[in-house]
């Protein structure tokens, strides 16, 4: 088990794996107070059938690991990473179509960067795979419990935009990870 807090490609992976949940539940935790406020004032049940658009990620993992068998893991990334960032910023417009169109290329990064974490992890494991698989677990999850409370005093300082600057900036730092302790190519 310490063995895999020597490998700095696995704690990579985790680092993704967390980086990951956390831009997928602070965009669907904060986006609600955004979309309930003007312009949009959405209502409890506009705001509930919104996570519908979650199933255009669930459509798009299944395409994922064809890529990932193509052009590996880390470009897969970075392509889930740079289509989560057009959807974010997406969400920034003052048009109800344009920000589900935003919220739907989220869901597909960010189930399709999963996708790719997880499949890099099996091939950065060296040993015990299933531990260093259940501490990817761990480290999603701790993101999803990160992003649905450090994005509120973005939101408190200056809204749905200054949670964007954030969200975008954890989108980044999972780039330079893969970039910098990712392989180009996995064979």
């Amino acid at each position: 088990m310490l063995g895999h807090f020597k490998n700095l490609p696995l704690i990579a992976v985790w680092a993704i794996g967390f980086n990951t949940l956390f831009v997928f539940v602070a965009v669907f935790t904060f986006i609600t107070f955004h979309l309930a406020s003007a312009p949009f004032n959405l209502t409890t049940v506009q705001l509930g059938s919104m996570f519908l658009l979650n199933l255009f990620g669930a459509v798009a993992t299944p395409f994922a690991g064809r890529w990932i068998d193509k052009i590996g893991s880390r470009t897969v990334l970075i392509i889930a990473l740079t289509t989560s960032a057009v959807g974010l910023l997406l969400t920034l417009m003052p048009y109800l179509l344009l920000t589900f169109v935003g919220l739907a290329l989220i869901s597909m990064g960010v189930f399709v960067g999963n996708s790719a974490a997880s499949t890099h992890l099996g091939k950065v494991a060296a040993k015990a795979k299933s531990s260093a698989a259940g501490l990817y677990v761990c480290a999603y999850y701790s993101g999803g419990s990160v992003g649905a409370y450090v994005p509120g005093f973005a939101y408190a300082m200056g809204g749905w935009p200054a949670c964007v600057i954030l969200i975008l900036f954890v989108m980044a730092i999972s780039a330079v990870i893969a970039l910098r302790f990712w392989a180009r190519q996995e064979a």
